[in-house]
């Protein structure tokens, strides 16, 4: 797998701050319908996947099968673009009565991307977690937090019509170490 994105090959910083990058270029319709063509993005949910799927060998491939020369800050705004589609095309399929989309993560600070989404939702309300308290870069320590106080409490913390699970089960273990002065 190639590590690294478009930006830090271009600019040596792991990612567009703002989006601005993103946002000085153009998006190539040829090449945003050839990345959304990627079988995953038709695949019903749940679903997940990361870095190991989306990475630069994966865009390098789209890249070498595009029919012209493309500059690296109109790829970015089309990989911006695809992110923005992605994420209307599910809400639609999957959740089209949803009134408010919540962002989290890293992309919740991408200002071009947030306002893409904004767009491209309306009229739905596009808010970040930090709405809520929990500041986007917590969300997965909250859910870790959240998943271990469950194990301690023996409950489930699987929902299995939300993971494919077979049934709810509890998750993780508790492994005590010796007392101090033992």
């Amino acid at each position: 797998m190639a590590h690294g994105n478009l930006h830090q090959r271009h600019h040596g910083e792991p990612f567009d701050r703002d989006g601005r990058w993103a946002a000085s270029g153009t998006v190539d319709p040829a090449l945003l319908q050839e990345l959304l063509a990627d079988p995953y993005f038709r695949e019903a949910p749940p679903k997940s996947t990361g870095r190991e799927r989306f990475n630069m060998t994966w865009l390098d491939r789209a890249l070498d099968n595009h029919s012209s020369d493309i500059s690296p800050e109109d790829v970015q705004a089309t990989l911006l673009e695809l992110t923005t589609e992605t994420v209307r095309r599910a809400i639609a399929a999957d959740v089209p009565s949803a009134k408010r989309v919540i962002l989290c993560g890293g992309g919740a600070y991408n200002r071009a991307l947030v306002q893409r989404l904004e767009t491209s939702l309306e009229p739905r309300i596009v808010e970040t977690s930090e709405t809520f308290g929990i500041a986007p870069e917590w969300i997965e320590a909250v859910a870790f937090a959240w998943l271990a106080r469950l194990r301690l409490k023996l409950r489930p913390g699987n929902i299995p019509t939300v993971t494919g699970a077979r049934e709810p089960a509890i998750l993780g273990g508790v492994y005590l170490g010796k007392a101090p002065n033992a």
